[in-house]
């Protein structure tokens, strides 16, 4: 007998609800909730560290986990369904078998909470390079749990290399599951303008400013990639299609390098912060100038060439009720004066 595990779809007007009750409690018991898909990340530090693309392993991974999801599309459709309730039925399979919450015991106690499946993939698997952030050591480092529920009490999630992307753990996560919530709150496509304004909603609350004091961009570029993925199923676009009996199948490869840009790296995509957020993070960034700056001199040019058309490209599928984005690194700044130097720039292997 095959069991099936039921998942309910949560409307933004309750996340907002649960999000607001999260705000006002204590107990860190209650911090698990806030957790899924409020991970923020830092591709600021240690820019310069390199990290081996993990792309053919990350790829290699969605195919197998697309194939489960076809599997079990196929057993319950028999092949004989209608093409838009195929696309229903593989688009929920798809979500469950990359988004189901998965702990990673390697992060710690509230640490390993709220990862998907693929996601906890990328932060426990050894064949992905990861940089992880110690005890702290990013750009969030000074922040309290008072400061940002999140941030102050587990951190950071870990950054990988993907399609030559730099992006953290977390973006893979709100592709799958807020694509999919995207794609659910849009009623399945047909009104994409309901799928921006749930993600608005999103970073504005549960996922975002209310839990770790961050509105990113960053997170609703992943979203809206995740989205174009569940709306294309089945379609030539897609890496999963329908063959000649009517069955699920993966036609093609999947490919990160097709879904995703550098809108997804918080570095070319910046985000917003609650006021209180922001000057702590200044403040971490100016105690640590020196090595910052010789970095910035190397990455600072080639990023600042592209980030104005990163953001005006991503920004289209950004609800008006967003905020307007700010500069709250101020690395320009920061940096005035200072004279570039390169032997200082990051070299650890």
């Amino acid at each position: 007998m095959t069991t099936r595990v039921q998942f309910r779809y949560t409307n933004p007007a309750s996340q907002r609800s649960t999000g607001v009750a999260l705000a006002g409690v204590a107990s860190i018991g209650l911090l698990a909730p806030a957790l899924a898909h409020a991970y923020e990340t830092d591709q600021l530090t240690d820019r310069l560290v390199p990290l081996r693309d993990a792309a053919l392993d990350a790829d290699e991974r969605v195919d197998e986990l697309l194939i489960r999801a076809l599997w079990k599309t196929n057993q319950q459709t028999h092949c004989k369904a209608t093409v838009e309730r195929t696309r229903r039925v593989l688009a929920e399979d798809v979500f469950k078998q990359t988004a189901f919450p998965t702990y990673v015991p390697e992060r710690g106690e509230f640490a390993g909470l709220g990862y998907g499946a693929y996601a906890a993939w990328l932060e426990t698997d050894p064949r992905v390079d990861r940089r992880e952030h110690g005890a702290f050591d990013d750009i969030y480092h000074d922040l309290r749990p008072r400061d940002a529920l999140v941030l102050g009490t587990v951190g950071v999630c870990s950054t990988v290399r993907i399609a030559n992307i730099l992006m953290g753990t977390d973006k893979p996560d709100h592709f799958w599951a807020q694509g999919y919530d995207y794609y659910m709150a849009s009623k399945r496509g047909r009104q994409t303008d309901r799928a921006v304004q749930w993600g608005t909603a999103s970073e504005r609350g549960g996922y975002g400013l209310l839990t770790s004091g961050v509105f990113s961009y960053a997170d609703l570029a992943a979203n809206w990639d995740g989205y174009r993925f569940y709306t294309q199923l089945l379609t030539p676009e897609s890496p999963l299609q329908r063959d000649s009996d009517g069955c699920v199948v993966l036609a093609t490869p999947f490919r990160w390098v097709d879904w995703i840009d550098e809108a997804v790296d918080e570095v070319y995509n910046p985000p917003n912060y609650r006021p209180s957020v922001g000057e702590a993070v200044r403040a971490q960034l100016a105690e640590h100038r020196a090595q910052l700056c010789a970095d910035y001199a190397i990455w600072g040019p080639e990023v600042n060439a592209r980030r104005a058309s990163v953001i005006a490209q991503a920004a289209e599928h950004v609800s008006p009720n967003a905020p307007a984005p700010v500069d709250e690194w101020q690395l320009d700044a920061l940096c005035a004066g200072t004279t570039p130097d390169r032997a200082a720039a990051i070299t650890k292997p």
